[in-house]
């Protein structure tokens, strides 16, 4: 479902959201990096990573970080979660699955925010001569 800001509903996700759309693109065969990164001023983080509908998260490795900024009497916590593979091998056949990472604040259930690519997987072209 698509609307005037160019975002649209993710109706095959387990939960709708509304995502930007991208793509993403890798080689099939060929480790790539995919990194999805989240940042929170009101309370700690929970992350999430999908391919498709399948839960991804827990393979990738998390770093989670808090710091403080501001002056005494006026802190403001800044809470960054980085979910990071180098070696993330989508195949052709996940070629077109969505991969959507979403951000909860903590002890909520419902998506404070979520980006969902496309991805789009290539074939290794092979030079014959």
């Amino acid at each position: 479902m698509r609307s005037s800001d160019d975002s649209w509903t993710a109706d095959d996700d387990h939960r709708d959201v509304v995502v930007q759309r991208r793509s993403i693109v890798y080689t099939d065969g060929r480790p790539g990096t995919l990194r999805c990164v989240a940042v929170a001023l009101a309370s700690p983080l929970r992350v999430e990573v999908y391919l498709g509908r399948r839960n991804v998260t827990d393979e990738l490795r998390a770093t989670h970080a808090v710091t403080a900024g501001g002056r005494p009497g006026m802190r403001l916590l800044r809470y960054h979660v980085e979910l990071m593979r180098h070696d993330f091998r989508p195949s052709v056949d996940d070629a077109g699955r969505r991969l959507t990472c979403t951000a909860f604040l903590e002890d909520d259930h419902n998506a404070a925010n979520a980006t969902s690519a496309r991805l789009v997987v290539r074939r290794e072209s092979v030079l014959r001569l």
